[in-house]
């Protein structure tokens, strides 16, 4: 009896946990039309850093560039991870209050400049 209250109380727990939507696959192609149209401008290096190699590097820890702001710097210890990017897309300032990236509010979007990013040269 025993047993099969415990089963029941696990049954239980991992159906009411929250599901996570998977994330959709990106298009690299797309991703970079977006990028080439709304975000090179700035990422060049001068204005914002550039964003080869991002996906896995450190937050705020490109050396060429030297303007982080205080907020960026305190995720120093994090990593670009796919998750972290489709967070940060969703909505910069939520990270990065100072941010004037511009929030991503669809799933696909985002998941095709994180395929993007993934598919740019190491610089």
């Amino acid at each position: 009896m025993s047993v099969r209250i415990g089963f029941l109380a696990a049954a239980s727990v991992l159906l009411a946990a929250p599901t996570f939507a998977q994330q959709p696959a990106g298009d690299p192609d797309a991703g970079g039309q977006y990028y080439y149209r709304s975000c090179k401008t700035c990422h060049s290096g001068t204005i914002a850093p550039v964003l080869n190699g991002l996906p896995g590097r450190k937050v705020a820890s490109y050396a060429n560039f030297g303007s982080y702001s205080a907020t960026l710097k305190a995720h120093a210890s994090e990593s670009w991870t796919d998750a972290k990017l489709d967070e940060f897309l969703k909505a910069p300032t939520t990270m990065a209050p100072e941010c004037v990236t511009p929030p991503m509010g669809d799933a696909q979007q985002r998941a095709d400049m994180i395929a993007f990013l993934k598919d740019l040269p190491p610089n």
